[in-house]
Formats: C-alpha cells, sequence, structure tokens
C-alpha cells in the first residue's frame, strides 16, 4: 500500500507499534481527537506534537514526513517565500522542510507576508537544531 498522506503516515507508525489511538494520544500528550483529526488529514500538527509523536515511535520528525507521494500543491505565498529565501536558505528547497512549512495554519489561515514566512521557518529551524543536539 503506498503511503500517500501525513496522516495515513502517522497511522501506519501507530499501527506497527501495535498502539490505539487512546493510548498513542496519552503517551503524546494530546486529545485523542486531535489525534484522529491528525491521522485523517484534518488537523495540522504543532512542532511540538510532531517532536513528541516521532520520539513516541522511534522516528526523526523528518521520518514522520519523508517519502509521501501526492504532496500538495504550495500554497502561494509559501512559494513566493521559497523563492525570495531559498538562496540564502538551501534548505528551503528541500521537499521534507517545503511539505512540513505547506502544513502550517495559523488560527485556520495560511500565513500571506514572506516575512510571517520567514518568522516561522527560522522559529522550526532553531527548534529543531536544539532538539537535535
Amino acid at each position: 500500500m503506498s503511503i500517500s498522506s501525513f496522516g495515513q503516515r502517522l497511522r501506519q507508525f501507530r499501527v506497527e507499534r501495535n498502539k490505539s489511538l487512546r493510548e498513542t494520544a496519552r503517551d503524546a500528550e494530546i486529545s485523542v481527537t486531535y489525534l484522529s483529526k491528525l491521522e485523517t488529514d484534518e488537523g495540522n500538527p504543532t512542532l511540538d506534537v510532531l517532536v513528541k509523536l516521532a520520539r513516541l515511535y522511534g522516528v526523526t520528525v523528518e521520518d514522520l514526513t519523508a517519502g509521501l507521494t501526492g504532496a500538495p500543491r504550495l500554497d502561494e505565498a509559501l512559494d513566493r517565500f521559497i523563492g525570495e529565501y531559498a538562496e540564502k536558505f538551501p534548505e528551503l528547497r528541500d521537499p521534507d522542510w517545503q511539505g512540513m512549512l505547506n502544513g502550517i495554519r495559523l488560527r485556520g489561515r495560511r500565513p500571506e507576508q514572506p516575512e510571517d514566512w520567514l518568522t516561522i521557518f527560522l522559529d522550526l529551524r532553531r527548534a529543531l537544531a536544539t532538539r537535535q543536539s
């Protein structure tokens, strides 16, 4: 079976470890409803939740998002941001970074200005670097 969405990937990791939704949600310190929404691609995880789930499953955040097929088209504002800043930050060309950023919503909306994307990107980059060291 081809995994074609982030939610399917999350569910696959959970099922492979013989964990229930309730058990996983408890261990990740999130609600069952939220985890269910993530697994059905109806929710957007925070970086903190991604890190908790990755640790729980014994994988990296990149493993949770890597290798997905049929990735959604990049948001127009995000695409402009990448075009403007990829020279300075080459990791913006990485599909894993693009996929993670593309899933971000702030109060249900995507950031619209390159400066907003820059702030989010730099914060994520700093958080991931801190957790990996």
